[in-house]
């Protein structure tokens, strides 16, 4: 059961780090989006910059969507994964749901190394929550190029499912320093998207 959660969650993490686009700047008009799940008795929601257009994909239990514009390098993506019993079980142990979440910034296995700044953390009955700041790299492996991605994000637990929403900034690691300078840029909004983070019930017919 933990091998094929780690490959999910892994998974979640790998879609965020090769989101990316261009480097104009973005515009910090601001829409809500709202969207249902299929097979789930809620709604998610959050901020994103009105010219934001959204990519969705779909695997097993995993939805991801990653919201962007090929005239800006910033993007948000956002991952809902349907757990079963066994796996909500090991993550509403607190110390599996932060260990989960932080190992990629020392994780040798996956060549992801970086650091983190905790923002916030939760935990209660119905919703576990842990926010952060941070940057994650990874080296050239064969498939995919070096990357260095600069991101605020959130990891919840709710409905009894995984939820995890990331405003970000990627690039490759010789373009480390324009990465940083474009994500600090950005960082109110990000902070705006994240904060903004809903997962309510459905309203009623």
């Amino acid at each position: 059961m933990k091998t094929i959660l780690k490959i999910s969650l892994l998974s979640a993490l790998f879609i965020t780090l090769s989101a990316s686009a261009s480097d104009k700047a973005v515009n910090q008009s601001i829409k809500r989006v709202s969207f249902n799940i299929d097979g789930r008795d809620y709604t998610v929601s959050f901020n994103c910059p009105k010219e934001f257009k959204d990519s969705v994909f779909k695997h097993d239990n995993m939805l991801s969507v990653i919201l962007g514009n090929e005239n800006n390098k910033l993007t948000i993506s956002y991952t809902n994964i349907k757990l079963n019993d066994k796996e909500l079980n090991y993550l509403k142990d607190e110390k599996h749901f932060k260990d989960s979440i932080l190992k990629p910034f020392s994780d040798k296995e996956n060549l992801l190394y970086g650091q983190y700044e905790l923002i916030n953390e939760k935990y209660s009955d119905k919703h576990y929550s842990i926010i952060l700041t941070g940057f994650l790299k990874k080296p050239e492996d064969g498939y995919l190029p070096d990357t260095e991605n600069h991101f605020y994000q959130r990891t919840d637990i709710l409905f009894n499912d995984f939820h995890r929403l990331s405003c970000q900034v990627s690039g490759r690691q010789s373009e480390a320093a324009t990465t940083k300078l474009i994500f600090n840029g950005n960082l109110s909004l990000c902070r705006n998207v994240i904060d903004s983070f809903k997962v309510e019930h459905k309203a009623s017919k």
